[in-house]
């Protein structure tokens, strides 16, 4: 009499689903820890500096363009239309800071001016923005 050995087949498929999880658990995560920003619509450079410090992040930001507008709230207007527009938003954001970021070819008499004008209209704060030097 003979006896047959019973061989088990050797499992070959790996099972992905353990690795699937993994994957999704590693996507929640990043989209629960990164931070999203708007992408600013109006290109502004602006000028660079050796000891800008990070910003806070709070706070909403005036653009002030190489040709002569400025953007806020999304919108570019006329220097002259802004006091209405700063008076509305700080009447909203009381003691809110005000990031200003100016292209690096404004001369500085125009941000002096913008930053009076922003004295004028009530904000207390304004941080000015600057990219650092490499």
């Amino acid at each position: 009499m003979k006896i047959r050995s019973v061989a088990r087949a050797a499992r070959t498929d790996i099972d992905m689903v353990p690795m699937i999880n993994f994957a999704f658990l590693l996507l929640i995560f990043f989209m629960l820890a990164g931070t999203f920003t708007t992408a600013e619509r109006t290109p502004v450079t602006p000028p660079h500096s050796r000891i800008a410090a990070p910003a806070d992040p709070s706070g909403d930001v005036l653009l002030l363009t190489a040709d002569g507008r400025a953007g806020f709230g999304g919108a570019l207007l006329p220097e002259s239309a802004l006091p209405p527009r700063i008076a509305a938003w700080r009447a909203q954001h009381p003691g809110q800071p005000l990031r200003l970021k100016a292209d690096a070819s404004v001369d500085a008499a125009r941000v002096v001016r913008v930053l009076q004008t922003l004295r004028a209209a009530g904000v207390e704060r304004v941080a000015i923005l600057a990219a650092r030097a490499s």
